[in-house]
Parts: structure tokens; sequence; C-alpha cells
């Protein structure tokens, strides 16, 4: 699925070079064209949209279509709704909205738009109109979407605002395997279920070993580019003699690896031992049972459902998935035992009382509130924590997560 939203947008920016005269947006509407027409397929997503490559890209990948927002700096997005509210409604239908504020009628709706949530804003709107509203923007195939909260949140993107972060986890990837475990009791095809299955497995392996990596390696992420931090950990693999890969293109297998060489290096090294123990309250990364496990798993991805699996090589039948399935579920659940995957939270306000005490009110993926004391976090961009306390997570580990 992300090789295939890669060559999506590889063939964008081959056309780029090509036509050098289009911009962003008119490649964009050639290609939304396109999908709404049926020409080309369209982005295969897990959700409603996708940011590409890393989790705050201005590329934004639907199955509607595609677009790019502008960035952060060049962003006017609550003008950009006012002026469509003031151009699509009717006066008079506004003014109860607008009894409490003061001004020319253009500044009314400006304020109006600040203090209400965008999503309330637009649900006025009503789904036929957001379609249009929605295909006007440059989602042609508006026409497609039966939900008018997805259209509301489409466009809301297209206007330039920032979504929530997308809490991807341990939690989704519990409710993925049992999803899973149902697809094949149905009988979908083994090899799209357990391709999806491992997918989302080295997901959450890759989760694990870039937060230790940042966190052991002291790998700066704030105020660099993606990139330049993909580069040094690239770099730390190398040197760890796990793969001449980039990280984010190792295999199943090899990830196992990268964890395996972590736990050793961890366990041999004294300074990075002490360093460990001091941070994480234990002795050792991945428990004896985690690897064993993982060790079982590993064979049949490499054996049965890669994308280049050999003629030969043994197919496995529903009930060995469903086992597969079991041994990721105990995967699971001692990864969570152990600790081992980070909290993964959004922020969800910053607060600073008249004491002038400050701190960030955030959520993670198991909906649990938490108060965080820590010095700069971004709304925007979701972020893996490791707090020795709580509710309130007092001088907490917290790595931004960019993949």
């Amino acid at each position: 699925m992300a090789k295939e939203k890669e060559n999506l947008l590889l063939s964008i920016k081959s056309l780029q070079l090509i036509e050098t005269y289009l911009d962003d947006d008119t490649i964009c509407d050639v290609v939304n064209c396109l999908i709404a027409e049926g020409c080309i397929e369209p982005p295969k997503v897990q959700r409603l949209y996708e940011r590409f490559p890393y989790s705050f890209s201005d590329w934004i990948i639907t199955p509607y279509g595609i677009f790019k927002q502008l960035s952060d700096w060049l962003r006017s997005p609550s003008k950009e709704l006012a002026a469509l509210v003031e151009k699509e409604f009717d006066p008079k239908y506004l003014e109860p909205d607008l009894e409490t504020y003061q001004g020319t009628y253009s500044l009314k709706i400006l304020g109006y738009c600040i203090r209400e949530t965008p999503e309330k804003v637009l649900r006025k709107f009503g789904i036929i109109n957001l379609r249009k509203i929605a295909e006007n923007l440059g989602i042609k195939a508006a026409l497609r979407i039966s939900s008018d909260d997805e259209l509301a949140r489409l466009i809301i993107l297209k206007l330039g605002f920032n979504l929530p972060p997308i809490l991807v986890g341990l939690v989704e990837f519990d409710q993925l395997l049992d999803k899973c475990t149902n697809r094949l009791k149905k009988g979908e095809d083994i090899s799209g279920v357990m391709s999806y299955v491992y997918g989302e497995t080295e997901r959450i392996l890759q989760d694990i070993a870039y937060f230790y990596i940042v966190v052991l390696w002291k790998v700066k992420t704030r105020g660099r580019k993606p990139e330049e931090v993909e580069a040094e950990i690239n770099q730390i693999i190398r040197t760890l003699k796990v793969s001449e890969k980039p990280f984010l293109k190792l295999t199943f297998g090899e990830r196992i690896n990268l964890m395996r060489k972590l736990t050793d290096l961890v366990h041999k090294d004294r300074e990075l031992h002490n360093e460990f123990v001091k941070l994480f309250d234990k002795d050792k990364l991945l428990g004896h049972d985690l690897i064993k496990l993982l060790n079982l798993i590993s064979p049949w991805r490499a054996s049965s459902f890669a994308h280049t699996r050999s003629r030969d090589s043994k197919k496995p039948n529903c009930q060995i998935c469903l086992d597969i399935i079991q041994k990721l579920k105990k995967v699971s659940r001692l990864i969570r035992e152990e600790r081992l995957y980070p909290e993964l939270i959004r922020v969800t306000q910053e607060v600073t009382n008249e004491y002038g005490t400050r701190y960030f009110e955030a959520i993670d993926d198991k909906s649990n509130e938490w108060i965080i004391a820590y010095p700069w976090l971004d709304p925007s961009k979701p972020y893996f924590m490791y707090s020795k306390t709580t509710p309130v997570a007092v001088e907490p580990i917290i790595v931004e997560k960019i993949f």
C-alpha cells in the first residue's frame, strides 16, 4: 500500500518534470479528474486520508483524489472558510448565528469562523451543498462521498486547516487483528488479508525501533527535516550491520533482526545499558518470549505472503493463518505488558493558568487524558511518550512521530 502511494507521487513528480509549466494544483486536478471518471484507480488508504510521505507532510492522499496544502506560513484557513461562507450562504440565514458579533458583515463571519470549529460551520451547509463545494475545491469525486462528516473533513483539509493527528498505534493493531480474523473466517483471500496483517506488524516493529533509536542515540527530531532524521537513523542501522537498506525499506525479518541487535547492544554495552535502565526502569529491551514468538512468525512472511513469493513456497491454509494471528495477539499482549510500545499521544490544547503554570493537555490512542509538563509541543503532530507518572506526565520522554 505504501509502495502504491509512493508510485503515485513519483508519477506526479515525473509529470512535473515533463510539464514544468504546470503547478501542483493543475497536476492534482488532472489526476483527480481521471480518478473521478474512473480512468485510473483511486489511491488505497486505510482511513479517510493519509499524509505522505510523513505524518505531517503537505501532500494529502484520499480515496477520492489527492491535493497539496500550502506551507503553514502561507495558509489563512479561517479567512478561506469565511470567504466560502460569505459566498455560499444567504445572509438572512446566518443572522441568528451572528447576532452576538459586532462589525461589518464580513468581519462578523470571520469572527464566527475563528471562534467555531470548521466542522460546526460546514455542517450548516448540508450534504448536497458540501458535495458542490468539495467539487469546486478540486475534489472531483465528491459525488461518490455519502458521508457529510467525510465531506466536511476533506473540505477542512483543502482549505488549509489541520485535523487532529490520527493516532495509529497498538490499539489499532489489536483491532486490526480481530478484523482480519473475521475476514479469514468469512473466506476472504488469504494472501490479501495476511499481507495486510504482516504489513501492520512491520509498522509496530518500525515504531518501536524508531523510538528507542532516537532516545538511546539522542537523535534530534525537533526543528529538523524528516529526511535528515531518516538519514541519521539509516546510518545507525548500517553501523549496527542490520542492512544497507534504508530504515523504511527493511523487510519483516530485518526489522526483527534490528530489534534483536538493539536488545543485545543494550545488554552488552555498559554505558548504553545504564542509560536504558535509568530511563525505563527495566533491564532489557525485548524479552525472550517476545523474540521467540517473532521468530516463529517471521518465516511465513518471507515464504508465503511477500509480493515476491516463490511459486515453490508452501501456501498456508486458513488455519495456519489464524494461528499466526493468535501468535501476533500474544506479541501485542507482551509488548503492552513490557511497556515496550510508548504511549501514542496528540495535544488537545496548551494551557497557561493565572499563576503562570504552563502545560499541555493531550489524549492517547486509548482515549486516556494526560496533562504533560513539557517545554514545547505541536498540536498538529503525533508524539510517542514514555512517562513514569500518570495522569500528569512529569519529565516524560517525548519523541515526535515522523513516520
